[in-house]
């Protein structure tokens, strides 16, 4: 009987060991590691122009048929003839600083390297990310079509480009679509207009040789998004970092930066790039409750079991050296009890942000009585809280739902202490104003609801 007790401590002991690490077991199993500059490595694509004479790599390289590429001398290779965008000729520069127009007509050689990645936009429990460059070139579709799952670039995001990936790479690809699956994507126009591509480099040698229109006096490539003009034959093209234009969707000089989604528990439905290490450690509001829950009850189980045995060793033996198995089912409680009050404060810990989810949030009904906002009230009004520290207001808009008519009327900056936000506008009607955080997507004021999360970015 002693040894039983013992024993069903033991495996209590571990068992609460196990569920207070449950958090950090979760965070390990991420498919995708971040490094402190916001960047990921997930497949591979050809990229640097390299001085290996193609002849030698096409006659002794093993060839695969499904990518297009040779493997040799432990690595793989894409051979390419030059073409560039006569339109910049004297402005297209290889990444190595030689004028792109001296291999002209020219065959050459393109190492096949890991695709970086830098997060676009956060989802609930997944990230979209973005390469950090233009990879290739492509016409967005050959006759005529505007529409995205109907388009060439579509098949040759979903052909070739997945190619990029490896089999077990492709089991943690998320699917984009809801009647019709598929896994590479392109940005929107919305999602590239307010991203902050600070880690974004140089087009690829590959992109270039593939007749890319790149003017290095803007030190930038243009690539397609999935946004339809207003013209209605046209597409919107991100063609600097701070510019778009409509194109036809012939033109056959634009890049392709494809989009993929990829499951990311750090995420927390939003976080920053720019600070992954802080998001990919917080906790959903759900996390924080099961932690703070075993804390108490381990605690509390742990405390019990102190007292339980110290109260019958002291009427059963009231002195004397205690044995064995007494002292190690004390110290087994008191483990315990220590374990169970470390997951009760961590729980409390990972819960002082509030989880906070990234996107619009709109007007609760108990904000129509508050006048102390001193906001102007017409309609609807919301916030747009981003990922990456900054935030716009909305005063007035129709969509109570969805905020699909918010407009950013005011624009500013947030920063959140504990389980308070304080988010700053300027404009007409600027100011700071401080909310609490609770439950993750709801914004207090005064003790009421003001705000209340409906959607991501």
């Amino acid at each position: 009987m002693k040894k039983l007790i013992s024993l069903a401590l033991s495996l209590l002991f571990f068992f609460v060991f196990a569920l207070c690490n449950l958090n950090q077991v979760n965070a390990k199993t991420d498919y995708l590691s971040f490094n402190d500059d916001g960047i990921a490595t997930l497949g591979r694509y050809p990229q640097t122009m390299v001085d290996i004479d193609p002849v030698i790599i096409k006659t002794v390289g093993n060839y695969n048929s499904t990518t297009g590429w040779y493997e040799y001398d432990n690595k793989e290779y894409a051979i390419l003839e030059v073409e560039i965008d006569t339109d910049y000729e004297d402005h297209e520069y290889f990444n190595n600083g030689q004028p792109a127009k001296n291999y002209k007509n020219i065959e050459k050689a393109f190492l096949v390297e890991d695709i970086k990645w830098e997060i676009l936009s956060y989802g609930d429990g997944y990230v979209d990310i973005i390469p950090t460059r233009v990879l290739d070139r492509q016409v967005f579709d050959n006759s005529g079509k505007i529409n995205y799952l109907d388009s060439s670039i579509y098949k040759f995001n979903y052909y070739t480009f997945i190619n990029a990936f490896t089999n077990d790479e492709i089991k943690y690809l998320k699917n984009f679509g809801k009647e019709e699956e598929y896994y590479v994507n392109l940005p929107s126009e919305s999602e590239t207009k307010d991203f902050k591509d600070d880690k974004y480099e140089n087009p690829s040698d590959y992109a270039i040789a593939s007749r890319l229109s790149c003017n290095r006096s803007f030190d930038h490539a243009p690539y397609w998004t999935k946004t339809i003009s207003y013209e209605g034959d046209r597409i919107k093209v991100q063609w600097s970092k701070s510019t778009t234009s409509n194109c036809l969707v012939s033109d056959d000089k634009i890049g392709v930066r494809p989009v993929i989604r990829v499951d990311y528990k750090g995420a927390n439905s939003g976080g920053s790039s720019s600070s992954t290490s802080s998001s990919s450690s917080s906790s959903s509001s759900e996390d924080v409750n099961v932690a703070l829950i075993i804390g108490i009850t381990f605690s509390i189980l742990g405390a019990s079991g102190l007292i339980a045995f110290f109260v019958l060793w002291a009427k059963k033996h009231p002195s004397g050296k205690p044995p064995l198995w007494i002292i190690i089912t004390v110290f087994g409680s008191l483990l315990i009890t220590i374990i169970g009050m470390s997951c009760f404060a961590g729980g409390i810990s990972s819960g002082s942000s509030g989880g906070l989810k990234y996107g619009y949030y709109v007007q609760s009904d108990s904000l129509y009585s508050d006048s102390s906002q001193n906001m102007v009230q017409a309609g609807y009004t919301g916030w747009l809280i981003r990922s990456d520290g900054t935030c716009a207001y909305d005063g007035s808009f129709d969509d109570k739902n969805n905020a699909s008519d918010f407009k950013e009327m005011l624009k500013g900056t947030y920063t959140i202490s504990g389980s308070k936000i304080k988010l700053t506008v300027g404009g007409s009607y600027g100011g700071t104003y401080t909310y609490t955080i609770k439950n993750g997507k709801y914004l207090y004021y005064n003790g009421k609801e003001a705000y209340h999360w409906v959607r991501g970015e």
